[in-house]
């Protein structure tokens, strides 16, 4: 492997890079709604020179790079999906050293850095020892559940030898999945004239009351073992001077451990439970579920970190965080296929609408991306 060729392809490739995320970054691209993007990207790949590109139902951009049709399959994926509902264009600025824009680091840069490590295979004429799929995938934010990845691991199943996805902060390997329960939880009550109906039962102090109890939860205390909750929005009631008929709130617990995710939910379940009454109606809606890692053989497991790690030290020379996360890679994780999500980027602001972009580690990162793959072409 010519790491020297590698950097002087990638930074060789900035401008274009830097050029197609001003194009791509102000498009909005909700979960779920990404059309746009999808729309963009099947007619920018195709002018970079990508052939037989398909665009699934769950709004997956997938271009397959096929040498057998059963040999495995290497999903290399990057998702298309931002956090904000915006459904007009992005705001976008840059100076010198950074792209400002919500979603630019999460996940837009990554989109473009897999691009054209993936061009590179088509400029080198890389020889590929087995099959690759690279996936702009869809709805890996929020609600949108992981559908993207979930749709591609469905269709592909036990062919698929190993799955990486671009999504962390240079440094970073994910190699542990999150899973998560997210529910709306809904409360009635016969509500009522704050004044004429004083003592009426009210929806917005039983909620409150739901959400103390909820947040009194003691968490477990599994050993090498995290396990967190929220509570993300509350809703509710008229007016000042009525008594509230109706409250809802959104309810969150992740770990990374598949036992403590099962303590949460019975301890959610029973919570719930007791603050049921004849005055107190309540509804639980179960908004999405991501799943904790499954059952992986650890030496297939332990090699693909092997190569990331390596690819890590050979671009950058760092020495990897390995860490949890909540990422595309839950899915294969959770059916014991090896994965884990790679930085190959720098930015600040996660989730913020300030969210910005350190434009100096978007070759660098396209230079880790061609030689993790080239690294998974040759060990498969």
């Amino acid at each position: 492997m010519d790491t020297e060729e590698i950097f002087e392809y990638a930074n060789s490739k900035y401008n274009a890079m830097l050029a197609m995320l001003r194009e791509l970054a102000p498009i909005p691209a909700p979960s779920g709604n990404e059309d746009k993007r999808v729309e963009f990207l099947n007619a920018y790949l195709k002018e970079l020179g990508f052939e037989n590109i398909r665009i699934d139902d769950a709004k997956n951009v997938i271009v397959p790079f096929i040498i057998a049709p059963k040999a495995p399959i290497v999903v290399a994926m990057a998702h298309t999906d931002v956090v904000f509902p915006d459904t007009t264009m992005l705001h976008f600025s840059e100076d010198e050293s950074h792209i400002y824009c919500p979603g630019i680091a999460d996940d837009t840069a990554r989109v473009v850095q897999m691009a054209f490590a993936f061009k590179y295979f088509i400029e080198k004429n890389i020889k590929l020892n087995t099959n690759f799929l690279f996936v702009a995938n869809s709805s890996e934010e929020g609600l949108g559940n992981l559908k993207g990845c979930r749709e591609i691991c469905k269709k592909y199943g036990n062919q698929i030898a190993t799955l990486i996805s671009a999504d962390a902060e240079t440094g970073e390997i994910i190699n542990k999945a999150v899973g998560s329960h997210r529910y709306r939880i809904k409360l009635e009550t016969e509500g009522g004239h704050s004044w004429i109906d004083f003592g009426n039962q009210n929806a917005i102090v039983h909620c409150a009351r739901l959400i103390s109890d909820l947040s009194s939860i003691q968490i477990p205390a599994y050993p090498n073992a995290k396990t967190t909750f929220n509570v993300g929005t509350v809703n509710g009631g008229t007016s000042v001077n009525t008594i509230a008929q109706n409250a809802e709130f959104l309810y969150e617990y992740r770990s990374d451990y598949a036992p403590s995710l099962a303590y949460m939910k019975d301890a959610f379940e029973k919570t719930i439970s007791a603050h049921k009454s004849d005055e107190v109606k309540i509804s639980v809606e179960m908004l999405g579920e991501r799943p904790c890692s499954g059952n992986i053989d650890p030496k297939r497991q332990a090699k693909l970190e092997e190569l990331a790690e390596a690819a890590l030290y050979d671009t950058t020379g760092l020495s990897p965080t390995f860490c949890s996360g909540s990422t595309d890679a839950n899915i294969p994780l959770s059916l014991g296929i090896p994965a884990l999500t790679i930085g190959t980027c720098i930015s600040e602001g996660m989730h913020k609408r300030e969210e910005k972009l350190e434009k100096a580690s978007l070759a660098p990162g396209l230079a880790l991306l061609i030689n993790l793959l080239l690294r998974l072409n040759s060990a498969i």
